[in-house]
């Protein structure tokens, strides 16, 4: 009996242990390989299966193999129970156990002890985190994933800005957000809720609730700025003034105005058309061209009236270089070096400020791209300008200004998904001309935030599969050399919004037993309003898993060499006994 037991005990680990290696194989390599690669990824996994095939004892193949698939179908089955709730859930993973028990006993008629660890280590991963979060960790520790923190369903996805404090030196994550204001609870219940029959309340009088089921996706919701730090081991809300909160309202507008039309103001998200009307008038095509252009203007004036008449505001740039910078309908305002100046433009966002060879100068966006410089009789001047003709789309592109290593400052402009042109890096040269120091092959690629730090530039970007057509965007970083982006790493998982965030002090932090921790990443999946905090580590994944992998292939070459050798041996006696 005591020999029964540890045969089983023995048996039970080994599976285990074989469990956890398929579950970090296959989604640290098989699927990054699949996902980088397209078909030549699936035909290098197809021959890397083939020759485990070919090297392994015969008689283990199908065992193993079936135990494979098993493993990972229940991986992957048991994250869709995600669907039922209680006790639907419950029964789902029962089911799911026992279809796994029952397939492995009558296929290949597996030990319980085998099936009862893949059982359990697929049950224990399930419950631990979600599946596709595992491929962060090649590079991250998921040190923060926060509820949804707008609850509703009028926008995919909101901006996202990184404010400084300058006195603590710690950023805060300033977002859109309802949840308190509309669940009554705080952002981190669990990391995981399920808001599908979470309600809006009925918001303003009667009269109000009655116009609300006239106007498309039924009236107005609530939504405000929330400012999210680091405290207690997660995000906590801090509350912000009234006066914040609108300030913030003003810098944080949507993207884009157009469809369905929406304007957020005083903590309110109001549609600007009601649905009747908007349904009656789009289906009479032509006046619907006429309808478009008459709400994209409402809600410009909206954005334009919440600004005071201003089109854009930056109170410092350049560590105070220019200072009060107001940008109004065909005039700029503003000081540099507390000395007042303006400029007549047709402009309508400040980009920001950079040095040019030395020389402090503005970032001006319109119908052109304008870089004005400040003569010294304190006259602005246009010294480098891009029309659409150089630049196609440039008036809906993204712009960061940063240093690059022997380059000085430059632009990282990036493209939105509808155009042609690919992400490129400009560097503004003497006399007017300019130089593309990189521009991408691909025109999804787009540039997200850059770090300098030790001296070390860094750059947050999204780019797509390598090979594969497939137009889904992942995380990586980046550092410049010579003209080309050199990867320093990559993260299978597609956030939005990503950005450096110092939001602990130095050796404060998740991972304060590791060195380099004291900056995180921030950012959001397109359509769930959750924020991700990473933090990036540094365990070498990959030589570790490789190296694992080589001694799996060392064993099964050795094991099928040993039962190749002792039936040989085996053939050779019996030969001569006869």
């Amino acid at each position: 009996m005591l020999k029964l037991l540890q045969r089983g005990f023995l048996t039970f680990s080994f599976y285990a242990v074989l469990s956890f290696y398929l579950y970090f194989t296959y989604h640290w390599i098989i699927v990054p390989l699949a996902l980088d690669g397209g078909l030549w990824g699936i035909l290098a996994i197809i021959v890397i299966t083939g020759a485990l095939i070919l090297i392994a004892p015969k008689d283990k193949v199908l065992p193993y193999a079936i135990f494979t698939f098993l493993f990972l179908f229940l991986d992957k089955a048991l994250q869709e129970t995600h669907l039922f709730d209680g006790a639907g859930q419950l029964f789902s993973i029962a089911l799911l156990g026992g279809i796994v028990f029952l397939l492995g006993r009558l296929v290949i008629r597996l030990p319980y002890a085998a099936l009862s660890a893949l059982f359990l280590v697929a049950l224990l991963f399930f419950m631990l985190w979600p599946r596709t979060e595992v491929r962060l960790w090649t590079e991250f520790r998921v040190a923060e994933v926060t509820s949804p923190i707008y609850v509703g369903n009028r926008s995919d996805y909101f901006p996202l800005y990184i404010d400084r404090d300058e006195k603590t030196g710690l950023d805060r994550i300033i977002v859109y957000g309802n949840r308190e204001e509309v669940l009554g609870e705080g952002i981190r219940p669990d990391g995981r809720t399920n808001d599908k029959t979470e309600r809006f309340p009925a918001e303003g009088s009667q009269a109000d609730q009655e116009q609300n089921k006239k106007t498309y996706l039924l009236g107005p919701e609530i939504v405000r700025p929330y400012a999210l730090i680091w405290q207690q081991g997660g995000l906590k809300r801090e509350l912000i003034s009234p006066e914040e909160e609108r300030t913030w309202e003003n810098r944080l507008m949507n993207d884009y105005p157009g469809f369905p039309y929406l304007e957020i103001a005083h903590g309110t998200y109001r549609p600007l058309i009601e649905r009747d009307t908007l349904a009656e008038r789009t289906l009479n095509f032509g006046h619907s061209p006429y309808l478009a252009f008459t709400l994209d203007a409402l809600h410009l004036s909206g954005d334009l009236a919440a600004r005071d008449g201003y089109l854009d505001e930056k109170a410092s740039l350049l560590d105070g270089a220019f200072t009060s910078l107001r940008l109004a309908p065909g005039l700029l305002t503003g000081n540099y070096h507390q000395r007042p100046f303006q400029l007549v433009t047709e402009a309508t966002q400040i980009i920001g400020a950079m040095q040019v060879k030395g020389e402090d100068v503005l970032v001006l966006l319109g119908k052109t791209l304008d870089i004005v410089h400040i003569e010294r009789d304190g006259q602005p001047l246009i010294t480098h300008r891009l029309s659409t003709n150089e630049l196609p789309d440039l008036f809906t592109a993204d712009y960061l200004i940063a240093p690059l290593p022997g380059e000085g400052d430059v632009l990282f402009v990036s493209f939105p998904t509808e155009s042609n042109e690919t992400a490129k890096i400009l560097k503004p040269l003497p006399g007017g001309n300019w130089r593309v120091l990189f521009h991408a092959k691909d025109p999804l690629f787009r540039f997200e935030d850059v770090r300098t730090k030790d001296g070390k530039t860094t750059i947050l970007a999204l780019p797509t599969s390598r090979l594969s057509d497939y137009p889904q965007r992942y995380l990586a970083e980046y550092t410049y050399e010579n003209g080309q982006l050199m990867y320093r790493w990559k993260a299978f998982y597609s956030l939005i919004n990503v950005r450096y965030a110092k939001l602990w002090p130095e050796n404060h932090g998740p991972l304060s037993w590791m060195a380099g921790d004291d900056e995180a990443i921030v950012g959001m999946r397109y359509g769930d309003h959750r924020l991700y905090v990473l933090v990036p580590h540094h365990v070498p994944v990959y030589p570790l898993l490789l190296s694992s992998n080589a001694l799996v292939l060392l064993f099964i070459f050795i094991s099928s060499w040993r039962q190749r050798l002792s039936k040989s041996l085996h053939q050779q006696k019996a030969g001569g006994v006869v």
